[in-house]
């Protein structure tokens, strides 16, 4: 009794501590001037009136999503805009530590899907981004950004 007890025992802690492992983080993927990166280090905060995921790497990247509702949880466009408003979302491009955001002349929107493992995904077509600081220096933005 005592034997079957301690396999018992034993059973029950290895089945929960398999049960609660983290999940890893998914890969973000983007491009910049055609040159691919891929990280999971993305950290995501959640305020009031905003949320925000970002990637802290060399080549890495900022998105606020300017809300009161947190991250978009459903398949759907998503207004993309430099200075955020209501509803909108800003995304921004580090690369050589010059931060780039989306041309004024470009399509304004992004598309927000549920990836295959359930989490939000913000899809990003190939647009032009500009220097904050220099309008005449651009680069070619595209990716997939994944929540973690």
């Amino acid at each position: 009794m005592k034997n079957l007890l301690l396999f018992l025992s034993l059973g029950f802690v290895l089945a929960y501590s398999t049960s609660c492992e983290k999940k890893p983080k998914q890969f973000s993927d983007w491009k910049i001037n055609g040159t691919a990166y891929r990280s999971n280090n993305v950290s995501v905060s959640v305020g009031k009136g905003s949320a925000a995921m970002a990637c802290q790497e060399p080549e890495g990247f900022s998105i606020v999503w300017y809300t009161s509702s947190g991250f978009p949880d459903r398949d759907g466009r998503v207004w993309r805009i430099a200075d955020g408003g209501q509803g909108t979302v800003g995304l921004g491009i580090y690369r050589q530590g010059i931060y780039y955001n989306v041309s004024p002349h470009e399509i304004k929107y992004m598309r927000s899907r549920i990836g295959d493992n359930g989490g939000i995904e913000l899809v990003v077509e190939p647009v032009w981004y500009v220097n904050y600081d220099n309008p005449a220096d651009s680069v070619l933005i595209e990716g997939v950004f994944r929540r973690p």
